[in-house]
């Protein structure tokens, strides 16, 4: 042992420094030797030893509680709280444990499907989804074209059927109608006469108009040496737009008042050959069909002599304006001159007797276009004066 070691170990000892004497009477008993100087020793390489995280202990299950009651042993009375008997020391009886509570989770929201309604306490049930019905949220799919749709299927075989039927009537007015016709065709080739029957004298009134506005301003450019011009064509101009606007308006009133006369026509023939002529079979959409085939002759016609009016070509506007009159006189008779089934009697007084039947009918479908386009008439020329 050296010195540093003995001053190290009385300092450990004895808890104080030791003193000059003391380190000198020790030397002299040889409890170290002064010629060995105190090397510290090296602490010998130890590789780091990697300690583990720490387990917590499981925590002790509590101490089950004491029963108060009397000794099992010797029936003395034990306190609350007491381990032993006092007066025989045996173990007091101790209260059974209760059974482990499982741990309950904590209720997690159900998460909703995509589209899902949500619920709520008291909410009524969602309305079920029909068969076929898109399911709320899903992707939807894309619009179908209109061309692909079960309306576009229809228009196109309706026309069709349409174009069928016309060229029926063309080639066979009466023999070619058939009981499964569609009522609407026969009220298209009336509303379609009574359209063009009333755009053929308003075509002509309008080039009119246009032909003496341009005549007119011409004379006035000439006679004033263009100051009529210059003057944005003074009143003649407002003259010739308020004049076809009045056109316009006869012309709408013209439709109107045609297709109360054609509906007279074919109402007339109706009642004429049921109640006159005896005819009980005969019914409205028969007369529809049979009067509408022969209804598309003249719109045929109307329709050519509105080309020839749009060309400026008058002659042939009034001789096929002549053959629709023609026409629509015939369409008017045939309710008298066909029949199917007569009642008893001359035949010709029933005839007699139907053509002033469907006169009358007529003449007061006459008398409602003529008043309509009167009154319309006179409105134009009261706001012009």
């Amino acid at each position: 042992m050296n010195q540093q070691d003995w001053e190290e170990y009385f300092q450990a000892v004895n808890g104080r420094a030791a003193s000059a004497d003391e380190v000198s009477e020790a030397l002299k008993k040889g409890e170290f030797s002064a010629d060995q100087p105190a090397v510290p020793e090296a602490a010998p390489a130890v590789a780091p030893v990697v300690q583990p995280a720490p387990v917590p202990a499981p925590a002790a299950a509590p101490a089950p509680p004491l029963v108060a009651g009397a000794c099992a042993n010797c029936g003395s009375a034990l306190a609350p709280g007491d381990v032993f008997c006092a007066n025989c020391g045996t173990p007091a009886p101790v209260a059974s444990p209760a059974p482990p509570v499982a741990a309950v989770a904590p209720p997690v929201a159900a998460v909703p499907a995509p589209g899902a309604v949500p619920m709520y306490p008291g909410a009524p049930a969602p309305a079920p989804v029909p068969p076929g019905a898109p399911t709320p949220g899903a992707p939807t799919a894309p619009p179908t074209p209109f061309t692909q749709t079960p309306e576009y299927a229809a228009v196109k075989n309706g026309a069709a059927n349409l174009w069928a039927w016309v060229l029926s009537a063309l080639k066979s007015p009466f023999n070619g109608a058939e009981a499964n016709d569609k009522l609407w065709f026969g009220w298209v080739a009336v509303i379609l006469s009574s359209i063009f029957g009333a755009l053929v004298p308003a075509t002509l009134a309008w080039k009119s108009v246009s032909q003496l506005y341009q005549t007119g301003s011409s004379f006035l450019n000439n006679f004033d040496g263009g100051l009529f011009s210059s003057l944005g064509g003074g009143g003649l101009s407002s003259l010739a737009g308020s004049t076809n606007s009045a056109i316009t308006s006869l012309f709408f009133m013209l439709c109107l008042g045609l297709l109360i006369i054609h509906f007279a026509v074919i109402l007339g023939g109706l009642l004429v050959k049921r109640n006159i002529l005896g005819d009980v079979t005969y019914t409205f959409r028969r007369a529809m069909n049979e009067y509408g085939r022969m209804y598309v002759l003249v719109l045929a016609v109307i329709v050519v002599s509105e080309l020839f009016a749009l060309l400026g070509i008058s002659a042939f506007v009034v001789l096929l304006n002549v053959v629709s009159y023609v026409l629509f006189a015939f369409i008017f008779s045939f309710g008298v001159v066909h029949p199917v089934t007569e009642k008893a009697g001359d035949v010709f007084y029933r005839k007699l007797g139907g053509y002033a039947a469907a006169s009358a009918i007529l003449a007061v479908g006459i008398f409602l276009a003529a008043l309509m386009l009167g009154n319309r008439l006179a409105s134009i020329i009261t706001s012009i004066l």
